[in-house]
């Protein structure tokens, strides 16, 4: 029932913006709904640097807060944006981690999502002789990768 209303959703506000060519599919994950959206008219949806994407992501989020009136985990996704997106944080988190082992430095990211550094925290979890840690705040959140020496 949940997942037909949010595609539903979904698919009222793709109209509204204009974009009639999608194919939108919403999977429940162990309670995570995934909204995956197909469509030839990406930059209707993404934007340039993502600034839509996030906008969009927002109201669906608030559109189903609303009608659901329960805290539901939401995750969309527009062809595969995010997990190409996930694969160049990871490639560049791991340089960064590279970097700060190299010459034995911290290295201050540029501000991001708290879902980007989620990423990033989680890639470099288990990478030897480095922490992350996140600093600042509001849209000015960004990650410190640190070199840290073995004891």
């Amino acid at each position: 029932m949940k997942v037909d209303k949010i595609k539903h959703l979904t698919q009222s506000l793709v109209e509204k913006l204009g974009v009639n060519e999608v194919i939108i599919d919403v999977m429940d994950n162990n309670g995570i709904l995934e909204i995956s959206i197909q469509s030839p008219d990406e930059k209707a949806l993404i934007g340039h640097d993502n600034e839509k994407f996030e906008a969009f992501t927002h109201i669906i989020k608030r559109m189903t807060a609303k009608e659901f009136d329960e805290g539901i985990k939401i995750v969309v996704d527009v062809n595969n944006m995010r997990s190409k997106k996930e694969e160049i944080l990871k490639s560049k988190a791991s340089i960064i981690a590279d970097r700060a082992r190299a010459f034995k430095i911290d290295v201050e990211m540029d501000p991001m999502s708290s879902y980007d550094r989620r990423i990033i925290h989680s890639h470099l979890e288990s990478e030897p002789n480095i922490k992350t840690e996140s600093i600042g705040e509001g849209r000015n959140r960004r990650l410190v990768v640190k070199y840290i020496e073995e004891v």
